[in-house]
């Protein structure tokens, strides 16, 4: 059927912060960090690794202090989350990059090495995507659209 009228659409705007829960055994989360997910664990926000069940999560807005054991059933789902700009959002970070790189690497993908790192395929293990890059600051810093 098609439209007779206007229709008032939900969506998400480009460049949104999402509010996303910590997963209760991780560390502190400081702001800028890689983030990733465990789809066969919690689906809970994980500091971004090179680990095979792994996906990109997204990049931290926020610090997160970590947990103190006995906080861990006190504290509401809301205290448990921080401001993500996530896969799809746009944005673009400037993160350290493991290989030497140049203008050639533009447009190239990269993927997870730590919650601090991304490097070019096939120097990772599991290459869990982060995004692409789109400048190259210096020969081991890259600008990187999520």
């Amino acid at each position: 059927m098609a439209l007779t009228a206007n229709r008032v659409s939900k969506f998400s705007e480009r460049n949104e912060l999402e509010r996303l829960e910590v997963d209760v055994s991780d560390p502190v989360i400081f702001e800028g960090a890689i983030l990733a997910r465990n789809p066969g664990g919690t689906g809970n926000l994980l500091l971004g690794a090179d680990t095979a069940s792994f996906v990109f999560a997204g990049i931290a807005f926020d610090e997160f202090p970590g947990f103190v054991p006995q906080d861990v059933t006190t504290i509401t789902t809301d205290d448990r989350k921080i401001d993500v700009a996530v896969p799809g959002s746009g944005r673009s970070f400037i993160l350290p990059i493991g290989s030497t790189v140049d203008a050639t690497d533009i447009g190239l993908d990269v993927f997870i090495v730590d919650d601090e790192t991304v490097d070019l395929v096939g120097v990772t293990t599991n290459d869990v995507r982060v995004g692409t890059i789109v400048n190259v600051i210096d020969a081991n810093t890259v600008k990187v659209r999520i």
